[in-house]
């Protein structure tokens, strides 16, 4: 399952980082849900505002990635599993 790490927002969404299958691409969450890849990764993106592009202009995309909103709107559509504490 893959995970997004959040670290900036404007008014229309959110940016961050997509970690899933060793790869790491800047993607954009909307808020209406819908989730965009603007740069193959953070290096990448960093050059595309050095360069002085709108990275907006670019995005594509991600099919296949739901948000949810909290866990437990998660939990009704997936099971979650306990994990125990590794040994000290």
């Amino acid at each position: 399952m893959p995970g997004l790490e959040v670290f900036a927002w404007d008014e229309g969404g959110w940016l961050g980082s997509l970690a899933r299958n060793g790869s790491h691409p800047m993607v954009y969450l909307r808020r209406d849900g819908a989730v965009f890849q603007a740069a193959e990764d953070v290096y990448a993106f960093v050059q595309l505002l050095r360069d002085g592009t709108d990275w907006r202009a670019g995005l594509v995309p991600e099919p296949g990635i739901q948000v949810y909103a909290s866990r437990e709107d998660a939990a009704r559509e997936w099971s979650f599993l306990r994990r125990k504490a590794s040994p000290r």
